[in-house]
């Protein structure tokens, strides 16, 4: 099962990285003597329009064969659901410790009909709440 994040947030990243080019651009354009420090709007816009590419193809987390995969930031963490120690929800994020690491899934990214599918998924598991 694959879960997404909102299209609010992606929207976001989709406006801020485009204003930045265009600031970029008109910053570039605008002045007779370019500064190298000029091109920076341009790195910046795309940046945000590249962390909108990735989280619009990449599923925030994704469940398959006991296995939870939470992809942020261009990282991708894994996590066998046998091996958690502890899990908790804590301000509305879960939290999952195994071997004295842990993973935390920010559920405001999410939205709240995939709220509810996570809600199902999880309870599949015979996870130790805490």
């Amino acid at each position: 099962m694959k879960i997404y994040i909102k299209k609010k947030w992606l929207t976001f990243h989709l406006i801020i990285g485009l204003a930045f080019i265009v600031l970029g651009i008109l910053a570039v354009t605008a002045n007779e003597s370019i500064h190298w420090t000029q091109y920076g709007y341009l790195v910046i816009g795309l940046i945000y329009l590249g962390m909108y590419f990735y989280t619009k193809n990449k599923p925030y987390l994704h469940f398959e064969n006991n296995v939870l995969k939470v992809h942020s930031n261009l990282k991708t963490k894994t996590i066998n659901l046998n091996e958690i120690e502890s899990a908790r929800k804590f301000g509305g994020d879960y939290k999952f410790r195994y071997e004295g690491k842990e993973i935390v899934i920010n559920t405001q990214l999410l939205d709240p009909l995939s709220l509810d599918k996570l809600d199902k998924e999880l309870e599949k598991y015979d996870l130790k709440w805490s």
